[in-house]
């Protein structure tokens, strides 16, 4: 078994999950399935497709849903 990468890492994982604003529910399944209180190893990125002139509330609604580092 390899030890666990870092994102200083240069072969650490990003990951790209792309989703239409109904893409919710998506997200919340998605981060679900990593389990509680588990860190997976990889950095995810979070592309929600809005009206330009729409502020996302993405960040705080997955914030909420799994603790996570997230930023805009």
């Amino acid at each position: 078994m390899s030890p666990e990468k870092s994102p200083a890492d240069p072969n650490f994982p990003i990951v790209a999950v792309c989703a239409s604003a109904g893409g919710l529910a998506a997200y919340q399944a998605f981060f679900s399935g990593l389990g509680p209180g588990k860190t997976p190893g990889m950095a995810f990125v979070l592309v929600q497709h809005l009206d330009p002139v729409h502020k996302s509330l993405l960040a705080g609604l997955i914030r909420a849903f799994r603790p996570l580092t997230c930023s805009r």
